[in-house]
């Protein structure tokens, strides 16, 4: 993982995380229970618990909420919140007057994230990207460059507080393990086919919302002396420990040079390789 342009996923991490209304979609006309930001915040705040369960405690999450809503100076359907709409200029318009109008009240000195989360009447704020910056971001405030953000959308009602998990898997340097292109599946349309819920950046919601060991070692919350390596082929023994328990080994890494496929045949009588 590239630290110059991803978070250290030990350690401490310092989020703020902010409310934002608009002209046509103000809070005080939201429906009854999600008038006032705290609502919002419990509904997200789990996701500080999931961190340190998944990271063995590895990684610690500060969520600052600042209990105050922010007026955007637009309607909510005209900051591109469509599905292939959103451009990378608009989503850093989007963050950077977001971060404008609390940055009389924060103090974003020490912050490493921002979280924007929209009022719930806000219909066109539709899902929630990420945004990584880099080097080239032009937003700053207190003085420093403000590089790791995630916008919220209508979707966090849907997947819950596991989204704040999974898109800040992306800031980590987790990609996507959904497919783009879906496959029918029975009578359904499905992209994901290749991890389904097994693990959160897949299927957020799935039956098993956890990250790979792989993405846990790759974010360093498996050490080294957790992983069997195979360097020749034959057979081998290995006793793996379920992933959701912080000791013992944790998987096995085949090269796949030593790695023959098996004959669809064999595919159709075994779970896997």
């Amino acid at each position: 993982i590239k630290y110059e342009i991803f978070l250290r996923a030990t350690g401490t991490l310092r989020a703020v995380m902010l409310f934002v209304d608009f002209p046509n979609a103000p809070a005080s006309k939201a429906p009854e229970g999600y008038r006032d930001s705290e609502s919002y915040y419990r509904w997200l705040v789990p996701a500080i618990d999931w961190f340190k369960a998944a990271s063995y405690g590895r990684l610690n999450l500060e969520i600052t909420s600042v209990n105050e809503w922010y007026r955007m100076s637009k309607s909510d359907s005209e900051y591109g919140f469509q599905k292939g709409k959103l451009t990378r200029k608009l989503h850093m318009e989007y963050i950077k007057e977001s971060i404008e109008l609390a940055d009389p009240n924060i103090d974003f000195s020490q912050c490493d994230i921002v979280y924007i989360v929209p009022s719930r009447n806000a219909v066109n704020i539709t899902y929630s990207p990420t945004f990584v910056g880099g080097k080239c971001s032009s937003i700053v405030a207190n003085g420093k460059a403000i590089t790791h953000a995630v916008t919220f959308g209508r979707d966090m009602w849907r997947w819950g507080f596991k989204v704040l998990n999974h898109e800040t898997g992306h800031l980590l340097g987790l990609p996507d393990l959904y497919a783009y292109k879906s496959l029918t599946v029975g009578s359904k349309r499905d992209i994901h086919y290749y991890v389904g819920g097994w693990d959160l950046m897949g299927w957020i919601s799935g039956h098993a919302p956890d990250f790979f060991a792989w993405s846990k070692f790759k974010l360093g919350w498996i050490d080294e002396s957790q992983v069997d390596v195979v360097v020749e082929r034959g057979v081998t023994e290995h006793h793996l420990t379920p992933i959701e328990v912080a000791n013992g080994k944790k998987m096995v890494v085949i090269p796949c040079l030593l790695y023959t496929s098996p004959s669809p045949r064999d595919l159709s009588t075994s779970r896997m390789p």
